[in-house]
């Protein structure tokens, strides 16, 4: 942690024989069924999540006041652990780049997808889109897959002029680097899912399908057409959404792993900031039954 952190004084380590005397504990739920037991006191614990409330159905009812902070992809997280983030970019946007990009690409709207079922059901979203426009699906889900180690998607990219950025569950703040994947590609995306995208993505350098619900499913569809195809056809509008794509350089989870780390060592540096204890993380991450209160669709959330 020492060549990314200000504070470089904690040292982060996957052996449990340091549980007993660590400062802090980070439990990631995938794949854990049991807790571990508090062995020291005053010890913090910090419940760690990247995947939605839609796939997780591990008892969490029973893990009353033992969590003190969070790390999630939601904004109202302790340590916000965000998909990605934008940087704008120092130089001067090449227009005539601009312009060739949008002569160049002949194909209308790709979707990079490998997980077919989801409790979002985008799967389902696509098909009746298809029937009023155009869709390439590449992956598990459709008839090509990029082989691995190649620049497959690089290629792709440069292809279309829309990306399908969707989400599998359509929950609270859930954006992960999917949306986040066509900057720097000179394509737009088009989103879906249930976060508020106008908080992380500047105007005009995306499409909500959310603004094109209709009382009518079909209407929805081809409201959504509509606007695609109004895009596609115009090169100004096209080079309206692209001029503010292209200010910004994306940052993705992967390259920025230690950042939520270095929030975390910040804050064990400053406990008594940072007091907290969590009577019900079940109650905070999923939402509380019989209120309005779910963070999900309810009928997308896991089973307990």
């Amino acid at each position: 942690m020492a060549q990314h952190c200000p504070k470089h004084n904690c040292r982060l380590t996957s052996d449990r024989k340091y549980m007993p005397e660590a400062d802090a504990v980070v439990i990631e739920v995938e794949g854990l069924y049991k807790l571990p037991r508090k062995t020291k006191m005053g010890q913090v614990w910090v419940y760690v999540e990247m995947e939605s409330p839609a796939w997780r159905g591990n008892g969490m009812k029973t893990w009353k006041n033992l969590f003190n902070w969070t790390m999630t992809y939601r904004r109202d997280s302790d340590i916000p652990h965000f998909y990605g983030s934008l940087t704008k970019k120092n130089q001067e946007v090449n227009r005539t780049l601009r312009q060739e990009m949008f002569t160049s690409k002949n194909k209308s709207m790709l979707w990079l997808v490998s997980n077919c079922n989801t409790p979002g059901k985008r799967e389902i979203f696509v098909k009746q889109l298809q029937k009023f426009t155009p869709v390439d699906v590449v992956g598990r889900c459709g008839k090509h897959v990029c082989p691995k180690g190649n620049n497959c998607e690089g290629s792709l990219l440069k292809n279309y002029k829309f990306y399908f950025a969707a989400e599998n569950s359509n929950c609270r703040d859930y954006i992960t680097e999917k949306a986040f994947r066509p900057f720097g590609h000179y394509i737009l995306p088009v989103v879906r899912g249930g976060g508020n995208y106008s908080m992380y993505f500047p105007p005009k350098s995306y499409i909500d399908t959310d603004r094109f619900k209709s009382k009518k499913l079909l209407g929805s569809y081809r409201y959504l057409r509509n606007h695609l195809n109004f895009v596609d056809v115009h090169e100004k509008i096209f080079e309206s959404y692209i001029s503010v794509i292209e200010q910004y350089n994306a940052d993705i989870i992967l390259n920025q792993m230690w950042v939520p780390f270095c929030t975390l060592c910040d804050r064990l540096n400053n406990q008594s900031k940072f007091r907290r204890l969590y009577r019900s993380i079940h109650d905070w991450w999923r939402g509380q039954e019989r209120t309005s209160g779910y963070f999900c669709k309810k009928d997308e959330l896991a089973r307990l």
